[in-house]
């Protein structure tokens, strides 16, 4: 498949991912503060943290996990990327975003790269509810559906003691 090709396809989702963004957010301003770090899985271009950016959340470290190094052009020189199947570091982050992506990991313990205490936002378009695990570890902290156009079932999670 050609990448304008793809590109093209890729960017018609924004407006749905941004509609999503804007729902959980109230639920995000709960929890996020100034530079914590955070790990994203899933990043491709990044609307997330830019999302967050637009609003005032200006992140620390932030890392961007993703399998396809042409979805996340142009890169952005605060984002530290890795481009991985099957990502692993001992590295611990604040948060832990995996939006519309993790029905594609291998790995679904995504909540080991937490640091104590730290939090996850998790979001599966809702046809993958059945896919979405239970995180023994962690307190469900928030949970619904967001998105008109596209639901999706997320959760704001927090890791155990």
């Amino acid at each position: 498949m050609p990448a304008e090709f793809f590109d093209k396809i890729y960017d018609s989702w924004k407006p749905k991912q941004l509609e999503k963004f804007e729902q959980a957010l109230p639920f995000l301003k709960m929890h996020l503060k100034e530079k914590q770090s955070m790990l994203d899985l899933g990043i491709g271009k990044a609307w997330f943290e830019c999302f967050l950016y637009d609003r005032g959340f200006k992140p620390g470290r932030v890392v961007g996990v993703d399998i396809n190094e042409l979805l996340v052009k142009p890169k952005l020189s605060w984002i530290d990327y890795v481009f991985s199947k099957n990502f692993q570091t001992q590295e611990k982050f604040d948060w832990v975003v995996c939006i519309d992506s993790l029905h594609l990991l291998e790995d679904k313990n995504i909540l080991k790269f937490l640091k104590p205490k730290g939090f996850a936002l998790v979001c599966l378009p809702g046809t993958f509810l059945h896919e979405f695990p239970k995180f023994e570890n962690a307190e469900v902290l928030h949970e619904g559906f967001i998105g008109q156009q596209e639901k999706d079932y997320f959760q704001v999670l927090q890791l155990k003691d």
